[in-house]
């Protein structure tokens, strides 16, 4: 039910995720699906409290990974976000997404270089065209 509800009625589909954690949902789910509804309300501290509780019920589960990363990334926490962006990777090296947030991740931090060794080892990966234009203002950086 809370699925139907993150697109229509973000509020309720907060209070169906809650209860059911209340309630002692463990398998993660519900965890999981109020992290990622509070990262798209940009409500990044709830979504990594939520993100953290879902991946202690599924440490294997990359799309948590991913979303706790990001989450910790819009938060300003790269150094954090990188650390789970790089597990993410090790399970699951052809990531696009992961890859994506790994090169973000290095930029913040002011590694730009090792920002392009990662954005040219994985150009087969990294194919919209902004992934290329930041490849070519890396590039261009250190020609």
């Amino acid at each position: 039910m809370g699925e139907r509800l993150e697109g229509t009625d973000p509020a309720r589909a907060e209070a169906f995720f809650l209860a059911a954690l209340l309630e002692g949902d463990e398998t993660g789910i519900s965890a999981y699906r109020l992290g990622k509804l509070l990262l798209s309300q940009r409500k990044f501290e709830g979504a990594i409290h939520a993100l953290r509780r879902a991946l202690r019920a599924t440490p294997d589960h990359g799309d948590t990974r991913h979303q706790l990363a990001k989450a910790l990334h819009l938060s300003g926490r790269h150094g954090a976000a990188l650390t789970h962006a790089n597990k993410l990777l090790a399970a699951t090296p052809t990531h696009p997404a992961a890859c994506r947030l790994k090169r973000d991740l290095l930029i913040a931090l002011g590694r730009r270089r090792a920002a392009l060794r990662h954005a040219d080892k994985f150009q087969s990966i990294l194919v919209s065209k902004q992934d290329h234009q930041i490849l070519v203002e890396l590039q261009a950086e250190f020609a």
